[in-house]
This record gives structure tokens, C-alpha cells and sequence, in this order.
């Protein structure tokens, strides 16, 4: 499969089972929204296996509900708590929450969920560092960007 790849680190992994499971599970669709930044102001809920403020690991796979900021403030703010100018990629989706609620060592890779369907998936925070900050922002890679690859997968 030929695929034009606009970005050089395209780290995404598609796991397809090869038998049922119960009916109680039922899987998240994927998205087909591409404008992530219209969706500013909107609820997404974050899930994920990271460890807890206090340096914990869960027992239990863990969830949040976050808002998601146009990547122009997510841009903004990543810039000034970073020290120097970061733009964020249109295909990367910002989120905050208050109380604060931010990506941790085991959360990236892990989706991000709007009305129930995968947007994107976890890949970090700004600040960098891992001291906890309160205007902590964190940012996903969109799904869209991918459906052609995961689509190819999923049809082998």
C-alpha cells in the first residue's frame, strides 16, 4: 500500500481480534470529524492506564472529562509555558480540564472520545517537565489524519 505520508513519525498500532467477544462489549466507532477546531468549547473524555498525580498506577483503567481549546490558544499557552514558540499542527487536538487533569507516564497512545467515537489518540503535555502545573495543556494526534491506513487493516 502506497501511502503519502506528510509527517515523518506516524506511531500507530491497529489490533484486530480474531474472535468475538461478549455482547457486553461494545467497541468505540471512529470518527470521521476532520475540523478538530470547531469542536472548541466541546466535552471529550480521556481514558487511560497512566499514573496518578501522587505517582501511582491504577488498578483500573482510568477516565476524565476534558474540554478541547483551538490549537491557536492551545498554541498560545503551550508557547508560554514552554518559553519559546510552539505551533500545534492542525491535526493535533488540545485539551484542558479544572480541576486540572493532564497526560501522565502510561497515558499516551491511549484514545480520546467525543459523543462516544474516537477522535484521537494521547501523545503528551505541555509543560514537557514533569512538574504538575495547574495551566498544564495536553495534546492528542486526530484520528482522521489515519482512517486511510486503518481502514486498509481493517479490510485485510
Amino acid at each position: 500500500m502506497n501511502i503519502d505520508l506528510r509527517y515523518p513519525q506516524n506511531d500507530v498500532a491497529v489490533i484486530k481480534l480474531i474472535q468475538s467477544v461478549g455482547n457486553n462489549v461494545i467497541p468505540a466507532p471512529i470518527s470521521n470529524i476532520q475540523n478538530y477546531n470547531a469542536l472548541s468549547g466541546e466535552d471529550i473524555v480521556l481514558v487511560g492506564w497512566g499514573e496518578s498525580n501522587d505517582e501511582d498506577i491504577p488498578d483500573i483503567l482510568q477516565s476524565g472529562t476534558l474540554k478541547i481549546i483551538t490549537n491557536e490558544e492551545c498554541s498560545n499557552l503551550a508557547s508560554e509555558l514552554q518559553g519559546w514558540r510552539i505551533r500545534i499542527p492542525t491535526r493535533y487536538i488540545c485539551t484542558r480540564a479544572d480541576p486540572l487533569i493532564r497526560l501522565l507516564g502510561g497515558d499516551c497512545g491511549g484514545p480520546i472520545l467525543y459523543q462516544g467515537s474516537i477522535i484521537g489518540v494521547s501523545k503528551g503535555v505541555f509543560p514537557t517537565d514533569q512538574e504538575l502545573c495547574d495551566d498544564a495543556v495536553n495534546f492528542h494526534v486526530g484520528i482522521h489524519y489515519y482512517i486511510g491506513f486503518i481502514t486498509h487493516l481493517l479490510a485485510l
